[in-house]
């Protein structure tokens, strides 16, 4: 069965470029083990558009954003509702990690 891909707006395709070129390193260490199916086989995209947003990371097999919020989103929580509530109510699963959290998890490994 071949996957329906909707048009994307110019500005949401020249965001997603610029977003995966200017990644965070934490961004880009995740992706290195997202990447190629490397996990589990599953097939993950970088900087996918989504409606208005774009996600860090998507899983179309599964329907999984995963999100990694850094300082840029501090002062940006109705934003980041409207986003998350958006993606919701497209039937995604969001795996949100805040700086917080990934910055424990990289200075474990």
């Amino acid at each position: 069965m071949t996957e329906f891909h909707p048009i994307i707006p110019d500005k949401l395709l020249y965001r997603g470029r610029k977003l995966s070129r200017d990644s965070t390193f934490p961004e880009r260490r995740l992706w290195n083990y997202l990447r190629n199916g490397q996990l589990c086989s599953l097939k993950f995209r970088r900087q996918h558009a989504i409606g208005p947003y774009t996600v860090d990371f998507y899983c179309h097999e599964h329907r999984l954003v995963i999100e990694l919020d850094g300082q840029s989103h501090n002062d940006r929580g109705d934003c980041d509702l409207d986003r998350q509530r958006y993606l919701e109510s497209q039937s995604l699963r969001i795996l949100l990690f805040t700086m917080m959290t990934y910055s424990v998890i990289l200075n474990r490994s």
